[in-house]
């Protein structure tokens, strides 16, 4: 990598601050689109060399490619499913409820949205 003390610091910033606008659920798809780039760009260029599975011994030890691509599962459930209902997103208008749905009662999300979300992230 060309300036690694940047790269890293930016990537720093950049994961940071993306998981904590998912925790809020402030610009949900936005982050999750965005992170969803960087950890592809992040197994292309970080994880190709070392394989699926995380090596026990060796220079590569801790940098196999199995992490990533769950991470990428959870996001890509997040890009059409957009913000849940207690997100600042819909608390500030950013991204309002779909005309012809309504608002559930309350911020459990249904049984089906917690499968799809679950299976994702178990594959």
């Amino acid at each position: 990598m060309s300036a690694p003390t940047v790269t890293a610091r930016a990537v720093t910033v950049g994961e940071s601050a993306g998981g904590v606008f998912l925790v809020l659920g402030l610009l949900s798809r936005l982050t999750a689109l965005s992170l969803t780039v960087h950890m592809c760009l992040a197994m292309v260029l970080v994880n190709a060399g070392t394989g699926f599975t995380t090596p026990r011994q060796g220079v590569a030890s801790g940098a196999g490619t199995e992490l990533p691509p769950m991470k990428v599962a959870a996001l890509l459930v997040v890009l059409p499913a957009g913000p849940g209902p207690l997100a600042l997103d819909r608390v500030l208008g950013v991204e309002a409820v779909a005309p012809g749905r309504h608002r559930p009662a309350c911020g459990r999300p249904s049984a089906v949205r917690a499968s799809v979300v679950g299976g994702a992230i178990g594959v």
